[in-house]
């Protein structure tokens, strides 16, 4: 997949048009046709403005990963979830873990076990699914 290609997918996966873009990047509409069509290639300041606009890496854009940044939000959905499981949890008494109370340091412990889990699973699942959605 080419930079242009890359761009107009993920511009079209997150629901943007071009002018919302162009706003953000201070640039002229014409000028991102022109990226997305392949007739221009962004400078590295640009690709940078973009991954960030886009909350990917300047690699995925590039096309050398398809690791994802979480975007704010996934990581409030993330926290939204765990919230109210954190918050059933650490209300919870007589809990046990192999055979013993848990302590509240082992339960903040299983938490972050969790949020580092669901983190883990949501970017797994943005790899797997999100790409070949727009492949041709």
């Amino acid at each position: 997949m080419t930079i242009g290609e890359q761009i107009k997918n993920l511009r079209l996966e997150k629901g943007y048009d071009q002018q919302d873009i162009c706003t953000f990047l201070n640039i002229e509409q014409s000028t991102l046709s022109n990226y997305e069509n392949d007739r221009r290639v962004p400078k590295p300041d640009m690709i940078s403005k973009m991954a960030d606009f886009f909350g990917v890496t300047t690699d995925y854009i590039l096309g050398r990963t398809t690791n994802i940044k979480l975007t704010k939000k996934d990581k409030m959905e993330i926290d939204e979830y765990l919230n109210n499981f954190e918050n059933e949890l650490l209300s919870q008494t007589g809990l046990m873990f192999d055979g013993e109370p848990m302590t509240q340091e082992s339960k903040e412990k299983l938490i972050a076990a969790m949020r580092i889990g669901a983190e883990m699973a949501k970017k797994e699942a943005k790899e797997k699914y999100t790409p070949k959605k727009f492949r041709k």
